[in-house]
């Protein structure tokens, strides 16, 4: 297994492909460089990815700096500059999602591209019931217990040796990265800075997802400027590991696209958008915004998109797949729910 040394970490990674498309993978909450394996796996030729191991995960020394969000997004970046990546597009999920969003803002001028698969939420772990808190502090050791932390999340669950492999991962999580990371999760919040990103970004959340709440995904869509938005019907919070080849599919046509973006406008600038929706949904101001490029153009089979365009479209949820109610579908920006007066276009 490759190892990157830095000051006070040993990190292990894997490495998949030769190609001249840069994307680094960033793991969540008691989990590892495995759970992107099988995205990895499913890449085109012409990538060259790269997943990490975060701090708590590798061997390190008792004089290491302590284990918080910050801390890890500057390991993120020793490692980046050690595999000599000038630019790369970046993909975090859940704790990872938070990283990757703390690395973006402070070296965006990296960044392809971003993308958030159930991010941590940009005001941190602030919505988790203290009792639920205290409850996965205690699993720390307790194999039954991190298997429910680790994987109680997936709807459709990983089976054989590699489920067992990513038991043994979070098991091995140092007890400093563990109730580090619970506690620096609470206090995390960028929700001031997020409209600083000038990031092609895209948010991917499972609408079976019990850990990231939803209002935790729409502040990010709706703070990031010319965010957009795919959600996945009846996928729980690991899409990395539960549904792989719809994860890879639309990473790589996101990929694609923020780059052609790109090369029409180097940084997209901040999109202005609707601050009411009426009628059907697809009222627009009447001044049209200025448009950004939007590579994030249809949703996939058996999912939603939101793409903020200066016109405001939402697309139909079969109640049958989706838990969200109507009254938890939001406009941009003044987080109206649509329901109050959009009810008509999401029957």
């Amino acid at each position: 297994m490759p190892e990157q040394q830095s000051m006070n970490t040993q990190t292990q990674y894997i490495e998949r492909g030769s190609g001249t498309e840069a994307v680094v993978f960033v793991h969540g909450f008691v989990a590892s460089r495995r759970w992107w394996q099988p995205t990895m796996d499913r890449l085109p030729d012409n990538f060259h990815a790269y997943a990490l191991d975060l701090r708590a995960m590798a061997s390190e020394d008792p004089a290491a700096p302590d284990h918080t969000i910050a801390q890890y997004a500057a390991d993120l970046h020793d490692f980046v500059e050690a595999m000599g990546l000038a630019s790369f597009n970046l993909v975090g999920h859940s704790l990872g999602g938070g990283v990757a969003m703390l690395y973006a803002l402070e070296h965006q001028e990296r960044l392809k591209s971003l993308l958030l698969v159930d991010p941590l939420a940009p005001f941190g772990t602030k919505l988790l019931d203290p009792a639920a808190a205290e409850w996965v502090n205690a699993q720390y050791g307790n194999r039954d217990g991190i298997t429910a932390v680790a994987l109680g999340g997936c709807v459709i669950q990983p089976t054989g040796p590699y489920r067992e492999q990513l038991i043994d991962d979070a098991m091995a999580w140092s007890r400093a990265g563990y109730r580090g990371m619970m506690d620096d999760m609470g206090r995390y919040d960028i929700t001031d800075r997020l409209a600083e990103l000038k990031v092609p970004t895209l948010v991917t959340w499972g609408d079976k997802d019990m850990v990231i709440p939803f209002p935790g995904i729409v502040e990010a869509f709706t703070k990031i400027p010319g965010c957009g938005l795919e959600i996945w019907h009846g996928v729980g919070h690991n899409a990395p590991i539960e549904i792989p080849d719809r994860l890879t599919d639309l990473a790589v046509r996101f990929f694609g696209e923020a780059a052609q973006a790109q090369a029409v406008t180097p940084r997209l600038e901040p999109c202005s958008m609707p601050t009411t929706c009426s009628g059907t949904g697809t009222s627009a101001p009447s001044t049209p915004p200025p448009r950004s490029p939007r590579p994030w153009r249809s949703a996939t089979a058996g999912s939603s998109r939101w793409a903020a365009t200066g016109r405001w479209r939402s697309w139909p949820v079969p109640a049958r797949a989706s838990p969200i109610s109507a009254a938890a579908r939001w406009c941009p920006v003044s987080m109206t729910p649509i329901a109050t007066s959009c009810s008509s276009a999401l029957a």
